[in-house]
């Protein structure tokens, strides 16, 4: 009964991880277009998603939280942020 709850917490913390990053992602897309500009929020929730990312990795989301974060500073670059 024990692994049982543990594998459901863990599934509820990765897809936790996933929302957090559906979100982000939400955030950079707006930005890109154009429509988002609070910049210093999105890397203080790069930030939230990274410290969540060290306690629990997964490859999967390591991976697009990378090229989230390497489309996020191509738009600053563009505006002159970066």
């Amino acid at each position: 009964m024990m692994f049982g709850w543990l594998f459901d917490k863990r599934k509820l913390e990765q897809r936790a991880d996933e929302n957090e990053l559906d979100c982000l992602e939400e955030m950079v897309n707006a930005y890109v277009a154009g429509k988002y500009e609070n910049d210093d929020y999105i890397d203080k929730c790069f930030e939230s998603v990274a410290k969540n990312l060290e306690e629990r990795p997964s490859l999967a989301l390591l991976r697009r939280r990378e090229v989230l974060s390497h489309r996020f500073f191509e738009a600053r670059c563009r505006r002159g942020l970066g």
